[in-house]
């Protein structure tokens, strides 16, 4: 009996295997290594500035004028983008001269669903480069940094200083590269017998600044887990009081907002991942830091 109950102990007793830390140690910095090579990927991959060139009225006709749009920024507050917009003609050594002295007047006409916009190009008169702000109807700010808008444009050349003037043939080119920004420019179909162009844009944030973002975010959701446990262990007594914690955690405090003010596209205070995110960390790291404080002063020398 005594033999058997010896076995019986001794076979309880054997320890379980336990993982080696080098094999866990090797999968994490696998999986940062991979994650680094991705990174690289999406950092030397340079796009080219994107140029699209669009045509309104008969393929043969030699357009009355060419309507040169560059994107310059997004402002993703008034869900608008700022377009730099030059007047050519064809006939300079690359194809196109800027700027242009048309032989007749003409009206440019722009619309983006909320407002019209006239452009007087007077004959024989060089025409300045004009800045525009279109407004983007779809896209929410609360949903960065996943946010996305999207706009309609309808560009039209009229004969003469009038909107309602004979329709005239025109080509257009859309340079759309942005660093801090994608933005993708399409054709859509006008409505049945109107003439002229409509445009489409859509703007979103480039992969690497999702990334950032993300990542920022999830820095900060650690730093106030840390905070958590941290005082949860001093207060149930698991660790020892030392005004060490206090201090980190008060650091932790300030250091918050900072990283949250080096979000790329710094948006205004309110977004979604603030509400669910930063709101609730920092004020989960200040009741930590009291919670510390009150469990050291109730302690006294720390015991």
């Amino acid at each position: 009996m005594d033999l058997r109950n010896a076995r019986g102990r001794g076979a309880r007793r054997l320890p379980r295997p336990r993982p080696r830390p080098w094999v866990l140690l090797m999968a994490l910095f696998g999986g940062v290594l991979a994650a680094y090579a991705a990174t690289c990927l999406l950092v030397l991959r340079e796009d080219p500035v994107q140029e699209a060139t669009y045509k309104a009225g008969p393929t043969a006709v030699q357009p009355a004028v060419f309507v040169y749009a560059e994107v310059m920024a997004v402002d993703p507050v008034r869900s608008a983008i700022e377009l730099r917009v030059d007047f050519g003609a064809g006939g300079g050594r690359t194809g196109l001269h800027f700027p242009v002295a048309p032989a007749r007047d003409m009206m440019v006409e722009i619309v983006d669903g909320e407002s019209e916009q006239d452009i007087a190009l007077r004959a024989g008169q060089p025409n300045p480069t004009e800045t525009l702000f279109l407004g983007l109807g779809a896209g929410r700010l609360q949903a960065y940094p996943f946010d996305r808008y999207e706009g309609e444009i309808a560009l039209n050349v009229h004969d003469g200083l009038r909107p309602d003037g004979p329709v005239l043939p025109f080509r257009v080119l859309v340079a759309d590269s942005l660093a801090a920004w994608e933005v993708h420019t399409r054709e859509v179909p006008v409505a049945d017998g109107e003439p002229g162009i409509a445009l489409r844009f859509e703007v979103r944030r480039p992969p690497l600044q999702r990334l950032l973002a993300v990542t920022l975010y999830a820095a900060i959701g650690v730093m106030a887990l840390i905070a958590a446990a941290v005082s949860t262990l001093l207060t149930l007594g698991v660790r020892r009081a030392d005004t060490t914690f206090a201090s980190v955690l008060a650091a932790m405090v300030f250091t918050i907002p900072a990283i949250r003010n080096t979000m790329p596209g710094a948006p205004p205070f309110g977004v979604a991942a603030d509400m669910l995110v930063f709101l609730w960390a920092e004020i989960l790291v200040v009741l930590s830091l009291g919670l510390v404080v009150l469990t050291w002063a109730r302690r006294g020398d720390g015991k």
